[in-house]
């Protein structure tokens, strides 16, 4: 695919998909309206809050970039993003922003990265108060990741050569997939991949778009600290909610991508089991009865494809 002509003008469009998220709206907005070349900022409230409300329409009066978008209802992670890109005209360049990042950098000084490889998709990294160590990129996805994650959690993704101290400051490297809590990419590249996949309504939706990116460039890193991403700093607990789609994409995903075949059923139940297992047996907060209403979940998402709407 070709890349943006040279000496063109880059029009960045950001969306920033929230739900409850006005105490953290304000910083996310200033980060993504420092940079001049952003031309379109998108908040779509996914919690029709009049409180988030407010926040962007107040912000709106000092600058005419910025919009307020209610959809009604939860669309889910997927489709808001999908709504909010499709919301932007003239754009050469989407950004997807969590509402809990405040970025430090511009996003322009990414898409120069970006348009320098053969990539689809790009990231900075996004420093965690709660994790110093961690970091928003991972290997790409496969089943046996997969197993390993229902049994350790986010560790079976660690990768030695992603960590901020074997990674040299500013280095642009190949990775499997980013985070989307910070995911740029061309407009060519992202109506060439029919945006994000809306069965995916919460989790999994950035891990399926960058497995698909890999056809067309993959993905490529920066590791330059561009901005905070404070998700998770104020709660150790996991919502029952957030546990149970999670586990529903997870199917999802692995269906999409490795067939509909009864060795892959029977090994989605294994997966679901062992995690269930394993889970339980390091007490983890959610709960049994969340665990348990999870595997039940994930069971009628295998027998009934499309069947379970966790967000309705």
């Amino acid at each position: 695919m070709n890349r943006l002509p040279k000496g063109s003008a880059v029009r960045i469009g950001v969306v920033i998909v929230a739900f409850n998220s006005d105490n953290l709206l304000n910083g996310c907005i200033s980060g993504a309206l420092l940079d001049p070349q952003v031309s379109d900022v998108v908040v779509v409230d996914n919690s029709s809050s009049a409180n988030s409300r407010r926040v962007v329409l107040e912000r709106a009066k000092d600058d005419s970039r910025l919009r307020y978008l209610d959809p009604g209802k939860n669309l889910g992670f997927a489709k808001g993003c999908n709504e909010g890109a499709s919301a932007i005209q003239g754009a050469t360049h989407y950004f997807f922003v969590n509402p809990d990042v405040q970025l430090s950098r511009p996003l322009a000084a990414l898409v120069t990265h970006l348009e320098s490889t053969r990539s689809a998709i790009v990231t900075g990294r996004l420093r965690s108060p709660a994790h110093p160590l961690s970091v928003n990129v991972r290997p790409q996805a496969n089943w046996r990741r997969e197993t390993m994650k229902a049994m350790v959690g986010s560790r079976a993704y660690m990768s030695k050569s992603l960590s901020p101290s074997q990674t040299p400051e500013g280095a642009r490297l190949d990775v499997g997939q980013v985070d989307g809590a910070l995911l740029g990419i061309s407009v060519d590249h992202f109506n060439a991949l029919r945006g994000f996949d809306e069965q995916f309504e919460l989790y999994y939706e950035d891990v399926d778009i960058c497995l698909r990116a890999a056809a067309i460039g993959g993905c490529v890193y920066v590791s330059e600290e561009w901005g905070i991403h404070v998700g998770g700093a104020s709660s150790a607990s996991v919502s029952a909610l957030a546990y149970s789609v999670a586990r529903v994409s997870r199917v999802r995903f692995l269906r999409k991508h490795y067939g509909v075949s009864r060795a892959v059923r029977m090994a989605t139940i294994a997966v679901a089991l062992l995690e269930l297992a394993a889970r339980t047996a390091t007490g983890q907060p959610e709960g049994l009865r969340v665990r348990s209403d999870s595997v039940r979940s994930q069971l009628a998402e295998l027998t009934r494809p499309g069947s379970v709407q966790v967000l309705a």
